[in-house]
């Protein structure tokens, strides 16, 4: 029988794998509203510039400004939304490598693990999973900003034409 403080340990650490997972998540909900607002505002530049009476060569500009800024909004956040399946080599844990193996063994090997190994384990899997979520953070935050640039030039594109 191990001692407790290994048991408390695999607690401890699946409590943090869990916490990782909500950040990745939470990145993830973010940027769903992200590519919601941005989405609405191409649609409404979209709709104005095809109504307009009269397009300004300021408008041209400011839409095709608005229109490149948008595109770095939403290539960031499809950065953010594109999936990780790289990880450990072996891994109880992680789907990808999980999948690597048959059946068969999975179960066997994880019905085999010691305590120390599963620690270590969801170790490597708290690690990984705390570079994706910074990572994900990262490009949220480059799509969030993009977008807050953007959504100036919106203004400016939609004000010359809908005059």
């Amino acid at each position: 029988m191990n001692p407790p403080d290994v048991v408390e340990r695999l607690k401890y650490a699946q409590w943090l794998l869990e916490r990782n997972l909500a950040w990745i998540a939470q990145a993830e909900i973010k940027v769903a509203v992200v590519i919601s607002i941005d989405v609405g505002m191409v649609s409404a530049v979209a709709a104005a510039y095809t109504t307009a009476q009269n397009k300004t060569l300021w408008a041209i500009v400011l839409s095709i400004a608005f229109g490149c800024l948008i595109v770095a909004a939403l290539v960031c956040a499809a950065v953010v939304v594109k999936p990780n399946t790289d990880g450990p080599k072996t891994s109880f844990v992680f789907f990808g490598k999980v999948a690597e193996v048959d059946r068969a063994t999975f179960m066997q090997s994880l019905k085999d693990a010691s305590e120390e190994s599963l620690l270590l384990d969801l170790s490597a899997q708290i690690h990984r999973n705390a570079e994706i979520a910074l990572a994900k953070h990262h490009w949220i935050r480059l799509a969030i900003v993009w977008s807050f640039v953007a959504a100036v030039f919106w203004i400016a594109s939609i004000s010359q034409l809908v005059r």
